[in-house]
């Protein structure tokens, strides 16, 4: 009788499995199938999987002695603090632009160094922070250089599991960073789209980001005057989920902290932003390039 009783579970399960998997593939794009195959495997009770494909090799990329007095930002979060956005951007050739990772200065350049690679669809490439290093550097006359780690896909939570290395493979660059003078004054972080799938409760998004400040705070990495942009970016085609909740959740843990400020309000921007109803395209950097700037050099 309990045998028979396991295999209806086992069957019901692969059958919600198989039709989750058909609606999702009738619904959405593949990168928001990734996402519905996510779901179904944690519901099944099967081991969480990891993303393993990163930006990492500098072959093509232009090394640089790492420059004084320069103005150093980390990056990380999703994908679309990644490589995901489309229409790579050069750097303005006058800007002092620069990025950091494994051991070593570069010039910055689409694809940034030390984020997941971009999307195998081959629709992606670019990222945010191009645009950003070039706009600071000419409004602010100092040298900027980004330490890069932003995961596509990824849940907040997966930034305080060890299993994943996702911090650590970050920290493991501010870490060489520091031994090259280079101390962090911002960080800026971009995550929400997955865990608004989810229907993370606001408060554990909220409770979650605090942990991974203090987390890094332990390291000693990165200077506890250093402030967190903390980015509301919970849209992703019509798949909301609870958005709204966690991006006003956000904008109070912001008013109520010395160390968040307020980041762009990146959910709000509709698909004429968007190559694909989630990532960025050149308006949706632009304009998220000014929004920031505004806060960083105002």
């Amino acid at each position: 009788m309990k045998t028979a009783r396991r295999l209806l579970l086992v069957a019901l399960a692969l059958g919600l499995a198989a039709g989750l998997a058909l609606l999702a593939y009738a619904r959405i794009d593949p990168l928001g199938f990734a996402d519905h195959k996510r779901e179904v495997r944690i519901a099944l009770g099967l081991p969480k999987l990891w993303v393993t494909g990163f930006n990492i090799d500098p072959a093509g990329y232009a090394r640089a002695p790492c420059p004084a007095d320069a103005l150093v930002i980390i990056t990380g979060g999703q994908s679309n603090a990644a490589n995901a956005l489309s229409d790579p951007l050069p750097v303005d050739p006058a800007a002092q632009a620069f990025m950091f990772h494994g051991g070593a200065c570069y010039r910055l350049r689409d694809p940034v160094l030390g984020a997941s690679k971009a999307p195998a669809d081959g629709r992606g490439g670019g990222s945010l922070w191009t645009a950003l290093g070039s706009a600071l550097s000419l409004r602010t006359g100092k040298p900027v250089v980004f330490i890069n780690g932003a995961v596509g896909g990824t849940q907040l939570g997966d930034w305080l599991d060890d299993r994943s290395t996702y911090l650590e493979r970050l920290l493991a660059n501010v870490a060489g960073a520091r031994k090259q003078n280079l101390a962090p004054a911002y960080v800026l972080w971009v995550q929400g789209e997955t865990d608004a799938m989810a229907l993370l409760p606001p408060a554990e998004f909220t409770r979650q980001i605090s942990q991974l400040i203090a987390r890094i705070d332990a390291t000693g990495l990165v200077p506890k005057t250093a402030p967190w942009i903390v980015y509301r970016s919970t849209h992703c085609l019509d798949r909301r989920g609870n958005g709204p909740e966690i991006d006003k959740a956000v904008t109070a843990l912001a008013a109520n902290s010395d160390r968040i400020i307020l980041g762009p309000a990146a959910s709000d921007l509709d698909d004429d932003h968007r190559r694909d109803g989630c990532h960025f395209n050149a308006l949706g950097r632009e304009t998220l390039t000014a929004d920031v700037l505004a806060i960083l050099a105002p």
